[in-house]
């Protein structure tokens, strides 16, 4: 028991260091399906959109998630977010699939955001990334906007790096 413990503790990145910087990031081109409920039940909306890129032989560069409300303030079954692909820009054949699944595109202009980084897992952002920018911004005084993106790059056969993008005031 014990063994399996440690090794889902270091295959989810757990004891994998946090970092954050500031910086501009985008511009990009979400494309999505909105997920309404619980956010660790939006995997299947996101694994929807990439397959359908996948289908047609299209590589979905950058899956995310991007979540409208905090969810320590919002019920659970109130809350919404976007899950998909987001692009560095659009394509004839990109559209065309938008076109044929009647998936929703929002453009995000570059813009600054405080960046967190994650060499593990998404799963464990809201145990080990959140908390850790939470007392950051309050460091600084500053305060986090409730909508945050997450993006999602596997950078391996085994590994994914996570990119938490939060705006802030």
């Amino acid at each position: 028991l014990l063994c399996f413990a440690g090794f889902i503790i270091f295959r989810t990145g757990y004891l994998k260091p946090v970092t954050i910087a500031s910086g501009d990031q985008g511009p990009f081109v979400l494309v999505y399906r909105v997920h309404e409920g619980p956010y660790h039940e939006i995997a299947p909306v996101i694994d929807d959109v990439e397959q359908s890129f996948k289908q047609k032989g299209l590589p979905c560069p950058l899956a995310f998630g991007r979540y409208l409300h905090d969810p320590n303030t919002t019920p659970h079954d109130r809350l919404v977010s976007h899950g998909g692909c987001a692009f560095s820009n659009m394509s004839p054949e990109v559209s065309a699939v938008i076109e044929e699944k009647g998936f929703t595109i929002d453009q995000v202009p570059k813009q600054e955001y405080l960046v967190a980084h994650l060499e593990g897992s998404p799963s464990i952002g809201p145990m080990k990334v959140y908390p850790y920018v939470t007392e950051w911004l309050a460091k600084y005084g500053d305060q986090k906007e409730d909508t945050v993106i997450e993006l999602y790059q596997t950078t391996g056969e085994d590994s994914l790096h996570t990119r938490y993008l939060f705006k802030y005031k």
